[in-house]
């Protein structure tokens, strides 16, 4: 446990010396870097992302001593619990803190808006000064042939859509570090070889993938929003300046960025991201000729100069679409000692999957316990009570209907009378041995199952595969020029779940269960 205790005391020491350790912040929103309430919230905002990155790695840290260490897996179990648990609170306040540093933003755009309103009110002498100064701004938003021209709620609206553009590189750039994440962990989850641990790592890829869609969510909102908003003011005063030659121009600029809008849609991990760094030099070449329209040119500079130094966001990246692995601990059937199980080595209880298709071999049944010995050395072996609380011994665990056949008939070389074979599918068992036996003597006339698969292509090595890992040992028939055959199965719903996996393998192939009737 010394490096349990290593870890905790890591902890502990990074939680009492991270208050020093907060790196200097840049307000993100010009005109704020004097208000100490602001950047102090910008401060504990990255203080609490350094905490949340630290206990990430603490994680990542105690689930590779989870390995090594076996026989400290409940203490580290309960560990990795709590860590997870901070990161909760982490997040929780981090949630908080963003929610003041909006407002705050907000609340100076619409102040600044209303000085500006009243200024003007209170500077208006006609008479004193017959022409008005036109004044150049580098910032585009600020210039007076938007605050003129625009009512003073759509006005508002543009500045804070201004406002909003700033805060998605900040969205950006926190869904990319979750992305980078999400990649390590999905990489730690496909190499875990401990079910538990497994198990806490598809949790925490599944917060990650939430997390990142949250954001993508925001991120597009956001951008929509600004979107509409600024392409609405624009054009309002284009069209009232008589500019309509910049108007014509630009439509079939926008009906080219809807195309590429709907190319990536749905592509990539994250449509927000998409939608911005597809719609961003749309959006930023409205602006400069907007800018060039109405002789603003320092403005028209400002943005040519901010184009040249936006980041250029990679928003190709490949969706992480975890597939949940199932430790079915499939075991072939050996012979050892009679006394294999014993007290340092008890008799395990049958576990019971929630997910996957697994085949054992019911050796037996009994009301009470029964001696090693008359086992005869077979192991793995498994012990459970049914529902009329009989004792019941289950050997050996398969992929396949092939191999369990295979065992029984060991089984029974080795002198075991009756071995039944039972399946689980999904955490329901059945005994397939009593229900064939019961299929066999029903009836003169049966019903069995085949599944159809039509296809005008030789099936792929995927789907052959596929069909020989979970189709019970069917072979598959080729039925003319585009049918093929897998069965034929007495149960309804073998045939049927073999069928829902060769649909999700390839969705292209048209498959059914049909029925037989044998006389």
């Amino acid at each position: 446990m010394n490096n349990l205790r290593n870890i905790i005391l890591t902890l502990v020491a990074f939680f009492l010396c991270s208050s020093a350790t907060a790196q200097s912040v840049t307000a993100r929103i010009a005109g704020l870097e004097t208000n100490d309430e602001y950047m102090s919230l910008l401060g504990d905002n990255e203080l609490l992302q350094q905490r949340e990155d630290s206990v990430v790695n603490l994680i990542n840290t105690a689930r590779e001593r989870f390995v090594d260490q076996p026989d400290a897996r409940d203490e580290f179990t309960d560990y990795i619990v709590d860590l997870e648990r901070k990161i909760f609170e982490i997040r929780k306040a981090k949630g908080l803190i963003a929610d003041k540093i909006n407002t705050i933003e907000q609340e100076w755009v619409l102040s600044r808006l209303s000085r500006d309103i009243q200024f003007a009110e209170e500077s208006e002498e006609p008479a004193a000064e017959p022409e008005r100064r036109i004044v150049v701004r580098r910032n585009l938003v600020d210039n007076d042939c938007l605050r003129d021209d625009l009512s003073a709620e759509d006005y508002a609206d543009l500045l804070q859509a201004h406002v909003d553009e700033q805060t998605i590189l900040g969205d950006i750039d926190t869904l990319l570090s979750v992305y980078r994440r999400l990649q390590s962990a999905a990489v730690a989850y496909d190499e875990a070889s401990d079910e538990l641990m497994a198990d806490s790592i598809y949790t925490d890829c599944h917060r990650l993938s939430d997390r990142i869609d949250s954001l993508s969510k925001r991120v597009a909102d956001k951008w929509s929003h600004i979107v509409d908003v600024k392409t609405f003011a624009y054009s309002f005063v284009l069209e009232k300046s008589e500019r309509s030659d910049i108007l014509n121009n630009i439509e079939p600029q926008f009906a080219e960025m809807r195309r590429q809008y709907a190319a990536v849609e749905n592509r990539f991990v994250s449509d927000g991201l998409s939608l911005y760094a597809v719609g961003k030099p749309f959006m930023a070449d409205y602006e400069r000729r907007f800018a060039d329209a109405m002789s603003l040119g320092e403005a028209a500079d400002s943005i040519s100069a901010a184009v040249g130094a936006m980041p250029q966001h990679d928003y190709r990246l490949d969706k992480i679409e975890l597939k949940r692995r199932l430790f079915l601990d499939y075991q072939p059937i050996a012979f050892g000692r009679t006394t294999y199980y014993n007290s340092r080595n008890p008799l395990p209880m049958l576990k019971v999957y929630d997910e996957g298709t697994i085949y054992r071999i019911l050796l037996g049944s009994f009301k009470a316990r029964q001696p090693m010995t008359l086992f005869k050395g077979v192991y793995p072996l498994y012990i459970d009570q049914d529902e009329e609380r009989l004792y019941c011994y289950y050997a050996g665990g398969y992929a396949t209907r092939a191999e369990a056949d295979e065992a029984q008939q060991q089984l029974r070389e080795r002198g075991f009378r009756a071995p039944q074979i039972c399946r689980w599918v999904d955490g329901e068992m059945t005994n397939l041995t009593l229900a064939e036996a019961e299929d066999e003597g029903a009836a003169v006339v049966g019903v069995r199952y085949v599944v159809e698969i039509s296809s005008d292509e030789p099936l792929s090595e995927e789907i052959h595969d596929m069909i020989g890992e979970n189709g019970d040992g069917r072979e598959i028939s080729r039925v003319g020029d585009n049918m093929f055959v897998v069965g034929t199965y007495s149960d309804r719903d073998v045939a049927d779940r073999l069928a829902e996996l060769i649909s999700e393998a390839d969705p292209m192939l048209d498959v059914k269960v049909s029925e037989i009737v044998l006389e």
